[in-house]
């Protein structure tokens, strides 16, 4: 685990924002939300993962990325039989999970700018299932 854990922690209001998204994510895909498999980035608390069990979300169904190693080990050590890859998110999705995704939160912990949303848009467009 990062030694320097607690640095990590997220605001209230990611936090508030994490568990919106999840919700609507829910309520928009009925069944599908709990069959389908979901892409997260998963940095070094891995708290999408959590969320995601808590609401009923099998650990299968559950795909962890993260381009920083140590974030990537970080959780794997806290989710031993979670699925994580270490590597650029939009090359893992078009390589392992074209059309099987449900969501994709991709939250990523940088200023918004062309080439992130582009990134977004085709991760998208390659990784999520017809309908999700």
């Amino acid at each position: 685990m990062h030694r320097n854990l607690q640095n990590f922690d997220d605001s209230i209001g990611k936090k508030i924002a994490r568990l919106r998204f999840w919700l609507t994510a829910k309520k928009k895909l009925g069944q599908r939300f709990y069959k389908g498999k979901h892409l997260i980035l998963t940095g070094y608390r891995a708290a999408d993962v959590g969320i995601l069990l808590c609401m009923g979300v099998k650990l299968e169904n559950i795909i962890a990325v993260d381009r920083d190693g140590a974030a990537a080990n970080s959780a794997r050590v806290r989710w031993p039989n979670l699925e994580v890859h270490q590597g650029d998110v939009y090359d893992i999705v078009s390589e392992h999970y074209r059309g099987e995704l449900v969501t994709c939160y991709a939250d990523y912990c940088a200023n918004l700018c062309a080439n992130i949303l582009d990134a977004t848009a085709g991760i998208a467009s390659i990784g999520l299932a017809s309908g999700g």
